[in-house]
Order: structure tokens, then C-alpha cells, then sequence
């Protein structure tokens, strides 16, 4: 007889011996012959641990917060998806871009406005400038006339009724000067500026007309137009004037070239009223300082006019005219023509002079020109 099953093979509950049924589920019994013999176990011993392989799926989980793998599909997707409309529609990102958008248009705002006033400010530029020298007068046009005006004595100046012969401590070069007297030192602030004429920064006179007596700037030059029967001209250098003091101790130097007809051309200095003033000018290879006091010329050097050695070029002379004190000095393209000394006048205005010599014919008219200066005076 074969030996009854030890185990229940439907739910593996431990059977009694000679059961044909099992007590626990009721299952019938097998006998020994229908138990397979290669299986020393009973098929149940390897369902328990079959049965949680199926149920346990605990890689899934770890495999869902693995850096190297895939969420799945469905929850990771509806766990991460809500942030991402929230952190690209965020205000703050959104006000970032408005503000930055924002400035940049300001910012070009400004930069037009600005082009604009630089446009608008440059055309009137053009316009003022091509308004300026369509009056300023061409070399070829006729000239405008010049207005003399003479400014009135200073009420505090004295101007002597009379005055003996200058004493002339000085030949003219190239005789070469004996006994010079020495430049004294100057007094006050030094003050100084040059000038080519290019621009009228400095603001040099200019006046209109048909005929001479004409005078005006142009660029690179100033010129001065005068006749026999008008005189001399003067162009009153500007800065170096004021009206609340009076010029005593100076250097001035410049270029003057006399541009068509007879005449001389120079520097007054030293000047109180057109009856008061010293002269140093220059023609034709020739010098001459003077003086006019109370209406009167006197020569400060000897003869009307004083010949001289030196090389007087054909083209534009450099004038050099130093006032120390009573110390008068005058050169001519580097060389000494004379140096002397004179208190009669000791201050005043300084203006360029040109004019005709009074030996001239009636109807002479001259022109002389000026550039390049460079003026110091202490104040």
C-alpha cells in the first residue's frame, strides 16, 4: 500500500494518515502513485515564494528616482509638469523683460532727441556761417567802408600843452645804436594771446561800404583801406583794450604787408585821443618812429623817414613793437631799426594804423594787410 501525502497539494495543510479528504479546504487526497517522484518537495513549497515575485515590484519604485532612468510615463509627468508653466510664466521674469524693453526704448529716445538737436544745432552752424561769409567781403569784391571813432580823452588823462624836442638816444639801424637805453622792468599781471586770423574769435572790427575808408576781417587776414584825402586808419586790436584801464608796458609783433597802392602801415600805441599818440610804421624799406601831441607829428627818429640796411621782404614784414615804461623799441623781420626813450605819452590804447603820405597824388588809395599776432601786456 502506497504511504499516504503528507501535505494538502491545494493549500498545503499538513494531512493525517488514511485521509482521504484534507481537512483544512476539503480538497481530495492523492495518492502516492499520483505524486510525481523526481519532486522531493511538494509542488506548494514553491509557491510561496513564486506567488510575491509578481506582487513584489520594488525596482519600479527606486527605478522612478534613479537620476539614469525614465520616470514613467503617467504620475512622474503629472508630478513635474504643473512647475514648468508656473516658473516660465512667473510675473517677475515677465516684468524683467518689460523693463529691459522698457529702457531700451527710452534709451533711444534720447539717443534721436539728441542726433536731432546735434543735426539742428549743425545746420544752423552752416546757415550762421554761410550767413556771416556771404557779408564778409571776397578779395575781388569791393570792400564795405570802414567807421572811424575816435575815443574821447579820459577825463582823469593829462595831455601836455607843449613838449620840447624828444632827445633820440638811438641811430637807426644799421648804424648800429650806441648808449640804448635799457628796457626797464615791467608792472602788473602779464597777459597775453595769439592770433592767425583764421577765425574771428577775438572779435576784430569789421564794418561795410562802398568805398574806402573800409575795414574788416576776412579769414586768414585783416585788412585796412584808406585814401589820400581820408588819412590814416586805425583797427583797435581787441582784448588788449579796456575801457577801465590803460595799456603801459607791452610787446606786440605781427605780420603787415602793404597789399596795393602807396602807403605805410604799423602800430599806434600809447594813445589818448586822435590828437595824442605814438607811431611806429613802415614803406618801402623804410622806418619811422613819432609821436603826435596836440594835433602836431614829431619825428622820434631822425628824418621823416629813416633808410635801412636790412631786408625789407616784398612780401609780408614781421613787426615787432616793445613799450617798457618810457622805452620804446621797434624791429623788422628780426633786425633793430632804433630804440629810444619818451615819457611824453605814458599809457593807452593800441590800435593797427595804415595811411597814405600826404605827398601822394589825390584819389591814392591803399590797402595793407595784417596776420599772426601774438600780443603781451601786463595789466
Amino acid at each position: 500500500m502506497e504511504p499516504p501525502a503528507h501535505f494538502c497539494e491545494n493549500c498545503g495543510s499538513p494531512l493525517g494518515e488514511g485521509n482521504s479528504f484534507c481537512e483544512a479546504c476539503g480538497a481530495p487526497v492523492k495518492s502516492a502513485a499520483e505524486i510525481p517522484q523526481a519532486l522531493p518537495v511538494p509542488p506548494v513549497q514553491r509557491q510561496p515564494p513564486a506567488s510575491p515575485l509578481p506582487a513584489q515590484t520594488p525596482p519600479a519604485p527606486p527605478a522612478a528616482y534613479h537620476p539614469t532612468m525614465q520616470p514613467p510615463p503617467s504620475p512622474p509627468v503629472m508630478h513635474y509638469q504643473p512647475p514648468a508653466p508656473s516658473f516660465y510664466q512667473a510675473p517677475p521674469a515677465a516684468k524683467a523683460r518689460r523693463k529691459t524693453n522698457t529702457w531700451l526704448i527710452v534709451g533711444g529716445v534720447i539717443a534721436a532727441l539728441v542726433v536731432c538737436c546735434g543735426l539742428v544745432t549743425l545746420i544752423g552752424s552752416l546757415v550762421g556761417g554761410l550767413a556771416f561769409f556771404s557779408q564778409v567781403p571776397r578779395l575781388d569784391q569791393d570792400l564795405p567802408p570802414v567807421i572811424v571813432v575816435d575815443e574821447p580823452v579820459a577825463e582823469d588823462t593829462e595831455v601836455p600843452a607843449f613838449i620840447d624836442d624828444a632827445t633820440l638816444t638811438s641811430e637807426a639801424a644799421p648804424n648800429g645804436p650806441e648808449a640804448t637805453p635799457e628796457l626797464p622792468p615791467v608792472q602788473g599781471q602779464r597777459m597775453e594771446f595769439t592770433d592767425d586770423l583764421m577765425t574771428n574769435d577775438n572779435g576784430w572790427m569789421s564794418s561795410g561800404g562802398d568805398t574806402p575808408p573800409r575795414q574788416g576781417y576776412l579769414p586768414g587776414v585783416y585788412f585796412i583801406e584808406t585814401t589820400r584825402e581820408t588819412g590814416e586808419v586805425r583797427a583797435w586790436i581787441p582784448r588788449i583794450n579796456n575801457a577801465e584801464y590803460r595799456v603801459r608796458d607791452f610787446e606786440i609783433e605781427f605780420d603787415g604787408l602793404p597789399w596795393s597802392g602807396d602807403g605805410y602801415i604799423g602800430l599806434d600805441f600809447h594813445y589818448v585821443d586822435d590828437q595824442n599818440y605814438y607811431q611806429a610804421v613802415i614803406k618801402d624799406g623804410m622806418f619811422l618812429i613819432r609821436k603826435m601831441i596836440n594835433g602836431q607829428f614829431i619825428n622820434l627818429t631822425h628824418g621823416p623817414w629813416v633808410g635801412s640796411n636790412s631786408v625789407f621782404e616784398t612780401g609780408p614784414n614781421h613787426m615787432k613793437v616793445i613799450c617798457h615804461g618810457d622805452v620804446i623799441r621797434l624791429e623788422v623781420n628780426g633786425d633793430l631799426m632804433a630804440q629810444l626813450q619818451d615819457g611824453s605819452l605814458p599809457e593807452g590804447d593800441v590800435a593797427l594804423t595804415a595811411g597814405v603820405l600826404p605827398e601822394e597824388p589825390d584819389g591814392t588809395t591803399f590797402e595793407g594787410r595784417f596776420n599772426n599776432f601774438d600780443v603781451v601786456w601786463w595789466q
